[in-house]
């Protein structure tokens, strides 16, 4: 299961995730990503409450990051994958911890 929160900020967009991006809900969680993609504002994906990840999880971050996206975690499991996303596109903004915010 994966909670998705979405906030609109003044310049930004947050996605807020919550469970695992696994299974059905990658696509869920893509389908909320693209909508707010169309706004043109920045997005920041908070993935500190993320319990796990599957493969197409990972490929999903991995696209969010190379449209963009900057994603957020401090735990070193999340971290971890996140910078296993960024070293995939080095060129693109990635936060890992929340003293970059």
């Amino acid at each position: 299961m994966l909670r998705i929160t979405v906030h609109e900020e003044s310049a930004t967009w947050r996605l807020n995730l919550s469970g695992k991006l696994a299974g059905p809900w990658v696509t869920e969680t893509e389908n909320v990503w693209r909508s707010v993609l169309r706004s043109g504002k920045p997005i920041e994906v908070d993935l500190n409450e993320v319990t796990g990840v599957d493969a197409a999880g990972r490929t999903l971050l991995a696209l969010m990051h190379e449209h963009g996206a900057i994603l957020r975690a401090t735990g070193i499991e999340i971290s971890a994958l996140i910078a296993e996303v960024a070293a995939c596109h080095p060129t693109r903004r990635l936060v890992k911890g929340e003293e970059n915010r």
